[in-house]
This record gives C-alpha cells, sequence and structure tokens, in this order.
C-alpha cells in the first residue's frame, strides 16, 4: 500500500481496520507513505491501523517517514491481542515501522508518533521501531501502552539487535541531528 506524493503535495493517509488479523508477510509486503523528494516541505500522511493482531514479518514495514523538508506522519496501532514485528527478508532485512525524518541537508522536517496500544508487544530478528532523524530536524516519539508483555529479542543475520529507538544523529555531510524524541 502507498500513499507518496512526488512532487510539491502533501502524502495521503491509510487506515485499515480488521476484525481479527492484519498481516503483512515478506519485503513486498510494505505501507508506504509521503513524499519522494528531498526539495519541497511538504508533509507525510498518517497510518491508523485497528485490529486483533497486527503482524509485521519476513522483512515487511511500515513507513511514515520523510525524505524532504515537511513533517513525518503518524503512526496509530491499535491491537486487542498483540503487535509482532518479527523476521527478516532472505536479503536479512528486518521487519519494521519508521516515522523518522531522513533528509541529508540543513534543513530537515520533524519525525512522527509511533502510537501502538496493545496487550503484548514482541520485536524479534531484529524488528525495530524507528522515529529517528538524520540531520537538522527533530526525532519522533514514541508512545508504547502495553497492558500485557514487551518482548524485545534477538538480532538479525548481520548482528543488528531489536530496537525501540528515537535518535538524533548527523547525516552523511555531518550535519548534526536535532533533539531526540521520547
Amino acid at each position: 500500500l502507498s500513499a507518496h506524493s512526488i512532487g510539491g503535495g502533501n502524502g495521503g493517509n491509510i487506515t485499515l481496520s480488521a476484525t481479527d488479523t492484519v498481516l503483512f508477510s515478506g519485503p513486498n509486503s510494505w505501507i508506504e507513505i509521503g513524499p519522494q523528494s528531498s526539495l519541497f516541505a511538504t508533509t507525510t500522511g498518517d497510518v491508523s491501523i485497528t485490529a486483533n493482531n497486527i503482524i509485521f514479518e519476513n522483512g515487511s514495514t511500515l513507513s511514515a517517514a520523510t525524505k524532504g523538508l515537511g513533517l513525518a506522519g503518524d503512526v496509530v496501532l491499535t491491537a486487542a491481542n498483540r503487535v509482532d514485528l518479527i523476521g527478516q527478508s532472505g536479503d536479512y532485512d528486518p521487519s519494521g515501522i519508521s516515522a523518522g525524518t531522513y533528509h541529508t541537508g540543513v534543513s530537515a522536517g520533524t519525525g512522527g508518533l509511533i502510537s501502538i496500544i496493545t496487550t503484548d508487544l514482541n520485536l524479534e530478528s531484529g524488528g525495530y521501531i524507528a522515529a529517528d532523524t538524520l540531520g537538522s530536524g527533530m526525532a519522533g516519539n514514541i508512545n508504547i501502552q502495553a497492558s500485557g508483555t514487551v518482548s524485545i529479542n534477538g538480532t538479525n543475520a548481520y548482528g543488528k539487535p531489536s530496537t525501540l529507538r528515537s535518535n538524533a544523529a548527523p547525516n552523511l555531510a555531518g550535519v548534526m541531528g536535532g533533539n531526540a524524541g521520547h
């Protein structure tokens, strides 16, 4: 699923609702919204998924990140039972969610909010939730409300651990990152 903006327009919103399970499996199974150009100050749309179980496995991803000057989108996952980010693709890319800003210039957008409301949250084999910033933008925030267990275990084939992160880091050009989120 995608809701891109290639020019100067904003990204669209995506809303999914299921009575049982929403499953994304494999690297060709993804949700991606937001501007694909780094030239415009456009805003990424938001993603909302509601189901009993929400599963991203075998390298599937959800991205509400911005590559431009605008704001990253918000991601809200509401699962009565569980949210799983598990497994990796054949190329060893882990399953994950991102709502960061990845513009390499001096000016950059702001990361979005990732909110997960569930009973159990499980990240395995390098699974990640990230609201990072590369460059001068501010990182986004991550809010986890789990009434049961939060499990963050294992690494992918390259040894990269499963993570929850909201980091501010310099980009490839050495431009220092903005403030980290919380």
